[in-house]
């Protein structure tokens, strides 16, 4: 059996990802979708990227994380304090919202199996939004 597997990547995918800078041997986060009869258990987590954006602050708080990251303004509208957000495909809860940034709180389990425990300041991350926040401004435009 192969350890490897090859992906293309859409001039989208290199246009909104940091894809396209990935050498061999970097590592990315990788899950499988939720099965059409699965429970559903957690944040609507599509797997798409919307934009990038950087670590701002990595604290180690007891056994516990605190990664901060720069916002996109325009991702700004869909990221609320106890909202979802996803960074680099791991699907989180943001713990705190500042004016042009986040933080979320990551678990010793989190940080171990995905990696963010390899992420230094000024590294690059994937954001998707809130899809259910970007239905919901799309069905509203009429009425501003």
């Amino acid at each position: 059996a192969s350890n490897w597997f090859e992906v293309f990547l859409a001039r989208e995918t290199v246009e909104r990802s940091y894809l396209g800078a990935v050498r061999v041997g970097d590592e990315v986060n990788l899950e499988r979708a939720l099965r059409a009869d699965g429970r559903f258990d957690g944040h609507i987590v599509q797997g798409h990227v919307d934009a990038t954006a950087t670590v701002a602050n990595v604290e180690s708080v007891g056994d516990d994380w605190r990664f901060g990251f720069d916002l996109p303004g325009s991702l700004a509208p869909y990221v609320v304090e106890k909202g979802s957000v996803t960074v680099d495909g791991i699907s989180l809860t943001v713990a705190e919202r500042t004016q042009d940034g986040f933080a979320v709180a990551i678990i010793p389990t989190t940080y171990d199996l995905t990696t963010l425990s390899a992420k230094s300041v000024g590294d690059p991350v994937h954001l998707e939004a809130d899809v259910v926040a970007k239905y919901v401004e799309s069905m509203l435009e009429g009425y501003r």
